[in-house]
């Protein structure tokens, strides 16, 4: 029986009633009654919690397979840990990216007020100095300050009066209108309407200019004008021809 139990339980220390033997009664030959499943059954039973021993303690092969299954355990709940650390940072980036984006929108509309208040300084500063100019020309007059040259009457080359045009249908989505002008080349000449690629800003307000003593006779004032350049509005400041 000793070598029954190495074989299912190793080393594990044999029960007290293994030197018993199985309690099978003696029968003569040719008078073997027939064993009971019921008691086959009960004895493999008892063989079976032989395994354990004394107190109902397991074999050190039993506590084997109960710690390899508790470590596969704490090895689950370990990596069930550390998704649920992945999955929460993946919620953290995707909060700081929806902040992210709802800040651009403050961002730029505070970018567009700076520049709509540089574009009305500009305008500002050249009503200023087209304010500052009328007074000192109505400062000089009031002294007598060149009364001899406001004795003089001023002739022009007038700007002729706009022409009226009429805009086309653009050649594409990005195509901007560039209004008609009159530009000054020793004449006044008329630079047509045409469509660009880019945006095209409403020409400026004329900067008021003080015309300067005139050279002689036979000389004219031409009044500065704004003609479209390079992109955007140029100013062509008023000068003296002949």
């Amino acid at each position: 029986m000793s070598s029954v139990w190495e074989k299912l339980f190793g080393n594990s220390q044999a029960p007290a009633n293994d030197s018993q033997g199985l309690p099978i009664p003696y029968q003569p030959a040719g008078e073997l009654s027939p064993i009971k499943p019921a008691s086959a059954i009960g004895r493999l039973g008892a063989l079976a919690t032989a395994g354990q021993g004394r107190g109902g303690e397991a074999t050190p092969k039993s506590l084997k397979v109960a710690r390899t299954f508790d470590s596969i355990g704490r090895r689950n709940e370990s990596l069930r840990a550390q998704l649920d650390a992945v999955e929460f940072s993946f919620r953290n980036i995707e909060l700081i990216r929806s902040q992210f984006y709802d800040a651009l929108g403050p961002i730029d509309q505070t970018l567009v007020e700076i520049e709509r208040t540089k574009v009305a300084h500009l305008e500002a500063e050249r009503t200023r100095r087209g304010f500052a100019a009328l007074i000192a020309a109505a400062a000089a007059t009031a002294l007598g300050i060149g009364a001899a040259g406001a004795q003089v009457v001023i002739q022009e080359r007038v700007m002729p009066a706009l022409l009226v045009e009429t805009i086309p249908v653009a050649p594409g989505p990005n195509y901007h209108w560039v209004p008609g002008h009159w530009m000054w080349s020793g004449r006044w000449v008329w630079n047509r309407g045409h469509y660009i690629v880019g945006v095209v800003p409403v020409m400026p307000v004329a900067i008021v200019e003080t015309p300067p003593p005139s050279p002689g006779a036979g000389w004219f004032w031409v009044r500065g004008h704004y003609v479209w350049g390079p992109g955007r509005w140029v100013w062509n400041p008023g000068h003296w021809v002949r």
